[in-house]
């Protein structure tokens, strides 16, 4: 994977060279906004015009794409770059190399000006294809057409077919987990003595229980509780005093 790119800014993995020999396999999940996005080379007003068609199912053209090249109302150029797999990924040469001769899946074409992306029924995987003959709907094969500069750079296209092709599943997935943001955590020291952890954003902070663990007496309980137990002291003996002044009347 010495090929990966990983931009911070769309966390998106640029490939030069991979397998479509399965596809399906790797079906593009991201949207169609972020991915015709990402064809700065195209004029914003076409791209604009690019989105809503594709969102709105108007093809200008439907197509075979077969081992060999892509079947339509139009010529084309066999090669199709800057295919679109899983969410974050882009690879500008695929191959499809060992399909067999008699395979063919369907497609979408839909173009603005000389640009035009290609959407395989069966991965909806965003791609880039040539119309031979120029942009209009009447182009016809010239004599002297030039293949498609390639989307992200020509290195691609001199790239020896024999090369191992990426690993888009792999590619994908660390794009992925580039654009995940990580929690920010931190930690600082309580008022109350001790580190206390905590996490930017939540909106809370932690709590610190004062709460002695057993009650400590106020200073004058003890007093109380003695003059207390002196009260009821005195009022026993002097019931006890009373009683033994009556006790010789009742016997007389």
């Amino acid at each position: 994977m010495s090929t990966l790119v990983a931009t911070a800014a769309l966390a998106t993995a640029m490939l030069s060279n991979c397998s479509w020999n399965s596809p399906g396999r790797n079906p593009y999940r991201g949207s169609v906004s972020a991915a015709v996005s990402r064809y700065v080379d195209i004029p914003a007003p076409e791209r604009a015009r690019l989105i809503a068609k594709i969102e709105a199912a108007r093809p200008d053209d439907m197509v075979a794409i077969t081992r060999d090249g892509i079947v339509g109302q139009h010529d084309y150029s066999p090669r199709i770059s800057a295919m679109h797999f899983g969410q974050r990924t882009v690879c500008d040469d695929v191959i499809r190399d060992k399909w067999a001769a008699t395979r063919s899946e369907p497609a979408a074409v839909y173009c603005e000006g000389d640009h035009c992306l290609i959407v395989p029924k069966i991965c909806n995987n965003v791609s880039r294809v040539q119309r031979i003959g120029g942009g209009g709907p009447g182009g016809a094969r010239t004599a002297g057409s030039q293949p498609a500069p390639a989307a992200f750079g020509s290195a691609a296209q001199d790239m020896p077919r024999a090369a191992s092709p990426d690993d888009v599943a792999a590619a994908d997935a660390l794009a992925q987990l580039a654009a995940t943001p990580a929690p920010v955590t931190s930690a600082f020291m309580s008022p109350f003595g001790g580190a206390v952890g905590g996490t930017f954003g939540t909106g809370k902070l932690p709590t610190t229980d004062t709460t002695p663990s057993s009650p400590v007496p106020e200073p004058d309980t003890p007093l109380m509780l003695g003059a207390g137990f002196a009260v009821l002291l005195a009022a026993r003996l002097g019931v006890k005093a009373r009683r033994r002044k009556t006790a010789p009347d009742s016997a007389a």
